[in-house]
């Protein structure tokens, strides 16, 4: 009997395993006359036979049938179906007949696409019929787990996973996304999105495999595993393949495949291979590291996400999410009305309405159409994917319309929605355990709508029953008040402020229909908003587009989801090259994000210095001038340098070994003083050139921040210093750096004064009379040690 997948993952509990590394390079050096490496499965099937042994000896715990790139040819019609099967089943027979005890098998299948395509319904089918079929031929053959890598896009890969479990709830399944040097897919997914998408889906591991050598992999590890509970997997390529001599080779990377595989391991891998350009030899060095490690396994709580390619919202990390209401046929007449004539043109429309304006979700409800045709919301659902790739609310009365809503949502869904009735909510509560996401349950059982606040109350007491009998956690439901017109009373409002305030659960409404059939709609719905957010309210399916209700999301997001006063969130900041990123963690205060990608950047070998300057100083110029820009205020200037200051403590001791490692320590004659000028309380870059300095062996002290001309002249007297640096990060502080040095001219002139800062230019040290200009801290320690 074969192992069932709870027994694969108690073993993941108690071993780290090896998995094996290429069949396709290695296969393709060694055999001739192959139009592609599958073919050896007839052709050649000692060959691969041989390659498996190598990799079992080299110590690999799982083999991977010589089966990967079938798929694609299958896809692109470049190979008759009848013979690709026929060379998987031959390819998953020779790797069963060679694995021994206490090694397992799995079939290898890739995506049948190019990783970028348009979502139509008979592509989608074609992806069904291709890995059905391949897996009936695997699970009929015996073998012990299927395998999904090198995947680019979310559908794909969660349909490639779905056609398996419709087959077999019981065998292992690892799932396997390829991201780039940036820890982004093709598509532009980020890891952590990534990562985040695998924990939804029905796949056992996972994990991400080639595309990067092994350290570019381990450098994006940590964000990809960010979301992810479960075990995980990583097989990165053996660098990548350069030419010479008329043909293709890949590096030896087995010294950084060390590295790497111990920063896997470190971060929750429990499945270590390699991939692309790999031999057994990197086998043998995997297994080395993973014998030498002592890492056991940890539990992680899973957390509490919505995701799709493009959008991740943790609500652990921000408290609102609103959700655009227009793509609904029963609501909106103005996108009824473009639907019938075009109905790509009217989804473009309402997409970009609200997405431009700030929602990460959009409400899709076709029921006018879908409850004769439930084909017909699976075509929209593609269609709208087509155009954006945003997280959807599926809201529907139909639960056939939203099972296959959800089968094919390239993200978590929200199933809006449930009610109170038994029925009704275990059916919801059984698309749910398929496809993962949220669910919304109305307060009212059935078509009764509750008159009283105690209504609603004791359905929250019904609710709590149903989520313990159907065991779905209360993170993942939604529970809807029932918006009501304030025409009918009040009082609708003031009961739907109380189940915000009480419930266990999160809450969302339809915020429109409280100013159904009043005037002034816009500005009521606006102040409606304020009170409910401020109340605790999670969700809310409303037109962001709306300015008033716009301004209200933006405000609370800035006051009190500590987003802060930014122009945008992303709009119009750019921040360029590998750290790219990195400008827009400082500017939110991500320290623990930073610090991790800090300490990756350490892992893997590169030098303090690099990363002070490139990653943090680069950055921290930019969002300087953004601030003179007006593109960015004075919260999160402040935030930013606050949060430099704390991953730079991270990099301080290493940039103090990496001088002394250098050779550049000693005694340095002359003390030199440090200073952040009037009108000026930040001391990030000041701190920075003193350790800097210090590490080179100077006699450096700190004379503190926002510092009178006068003060520092009496500090310059008393500490004997030769040298008298001056920082500025803000442009009012201009005026007195410029004074500060006409003074120190005027009644010390033999000391030296350079200065530099954010907002301080070579052409303004120039003309204030400074002796030398510095950008940075290492521009510091030359002009100093021309000076001494």
């Amino acid at each position: 009997m074969k192992m069932k997948r709870n027994k694969f993952l108690d073993l993941l509990k108690t071993k780290i395993l090896v998995m094996d590394g290429a069949y396709g390079t290695e296969i393709m050096s060694k055999a001739k006359n192959l139009n592609f490496s599958e073919e050896a499965n007839i052709l050649y099937p000692d060959l691969v036979y041989s390659l498996h042994k190598n990799y079992i000896e080299a110590g690999a715990d799982i083999i991977k049938t010589n089966t990967f790139g079938l798929f694609h040819l299958l896809g692109s019609n470049k190979i008759d179906e009848n013979y690709a099967f026929n060379l998987l089943k031959a390819g998953i027979e020779t790797g069963i007949k060679v694995k021994k005890n206490n090694v397992f098998c799995f079939a290898s299948f890739g995506p049948v696409s190019d990783s970028v395509f348009e979502y139509k319904p008979q592509t989608i089918e074609r992806f069904e019929y291709i890995y059905r079929k391949a897996a009936e031929i695997a699970l009929n053959s015996g073998i012990d787990g299927i395998l999904f890598e090198t995947f680019s896009d979310f559908l794909e890969l969660k349909t490639a996973v779905n056609s398996v479990r419709d087959l077999s709830d019981e065998i292992p399944v690892i799932a396997q996304f390829t991201l780039n040097s940036n820890g982004a897919t093709i598509q532009g997914a980020e890891a952590e999105n990534c990562g985040a998408f695998l924990e939804t889906i029905d796949c056992d591991v996972a994990g991400i495999n080639c595309s990067t050598g092994p350290l570019a992999m381990a450098k994006n590890f940590s964000y990809f595993a960010e979301y992810i509970s479960k075990p995980m997997s990583a097989s990165p390529n053996a660098g990548l393949p350069e030419f010479k001599d008329g043909r293709v080779y890949y590096p030896d990377m087995r010294k950084d495949f060390k590295k790497a595989a111990k920063i896997f391991v470190e971060n929750g891998a429990r499945i270590v291979g390699s991939c692309c350009g790999s031999s057994p030899d990197y086998t043998r060095t995997v297994k080395e590291i993973v014998l030498a490690s002592d890492f056991p396994y940890r539990e992680k709580e899973k957390k509490d996400f919505l995701v799709s390619n493009n959008y991740l919202f943790d609500f652990e990390k921000e408290n609102f999410l609103p959700i655009g209401e227009r793509l609904n046929l029963l609501g909106n007449k103005t996108f009824k009305a473009n639907y019938l004539e075009d109905k790509k043109i009217a989804y473009e429309i309402e997409l970009n309405r609200q997405l431009s304006a700030g929602a990460k979700c959009v409400d899709f409800n076709i029921d006018l159409f879908a409850k004769d045709n439930p084909g017909l919301g699976y075509e929209d659902m593609l269609l709208l994917q087509n155009i954006a790739k945003p997280l959807i609310s599926i809201d529907t009365l139909y639960p056939e319309v939203m099972e296959k809503c959800a089968r094919y949502s390239a993200c978590s869904p929200v199933l809006n929605s449930s009610d109170l009735t038994v029925e009704r909510f275990k059916k919801v509560a059984e698309i749910y355990k398929k496809y993962g996401g949220k669910i919304v349950v109305l307060l009212m059982s059935g078509k009764k709508i509750p008159k009283t606040l105690e209504e609603r109350i004791k359905g929250l007491e019904i609710l709590d029953m149903l989520a313990e009998k159907f065991s779905i956690p209360a993170k993942d439901i939604f529970v809807d008040p029932l918006a009501l017109t304030l025409g009918t009373g009040v009082e609708n409002f003031s009961y739907v402020e109380s189940i915000v305030e009480k419930s266990r659960y999160k809450t969302v409404v339809g915020l429109s229909n409280f100013s159904h059939g009043l005037p002034d709609r816009s500005r009521l719905n606006a102040f409606l908003l304020t009170h409910l957010l401020r109340k605790g309210l999670n969700a809310s399916i409303l037109d962001v587009s709306d300015p008033n209700i716009a301004g209200v999301v933006y405000n609370h997001n800035a006051v009190f989801g500590g987003k802060g006063f930014a122009s945008s969130e992303k709009g119009g900041l750019d921040f360029a090259g590998d750290f790219g990123e990195w400008g827009f963690l400082l500017l939110k205060g991500k320290e623990e994000d930073l610090s991790r990608k800090v300490d990756e950047r350490l892992k893997i070998g590169d030098k303090p210095s690099f990363i002070l300057e490139k990653g943090l100083i680069a950055n921290m110029e930019k969002i300087g001038e953004y601030f003179e820009q007006g593109k960015v205020y004075l919260p999160q200037l402040l935030v930013a340098a606050d949060t430099m200051k704390k991953a730079f403590e991270i990099i301080k001791p290493f940039l103090e070994e990496e001088v002394k490692a250098g050779g550049e320590t000693g005694k340095n004659d002359g003390r030199i003083i440090l200073f952040t000028v009037q009108n000026d309380v930040h001391d990030i870059g000041k701190n920075i050139v003193l350790t800097v300095l210090k590490s080179f062996g100077f006699s450096v002290f700190d004379g503190g921040i926002d510092k009178k001309p006068e003060e520092i002249i009496e500090e310059v007297k008393s500490t004997d210093a030769k040298i008298v640096g001056l920082s500025a990060l803000m442009t009012t502080s201009l005026p007195y750096m410029k004074k500060t040095v006409k003074e120190l001219k005027e009644k010390l002139p033999e000391i030296k004064v350079i200065v530099g800062g954010a907002v301080v230019t070579k052409r303004f040290a120039e003309e204030i009379g400074a002796d030398g200009y510095g950008k940075n801290a290492f521009d510091a320690v030359n002009l100093v040690r021309e000076m001494l």
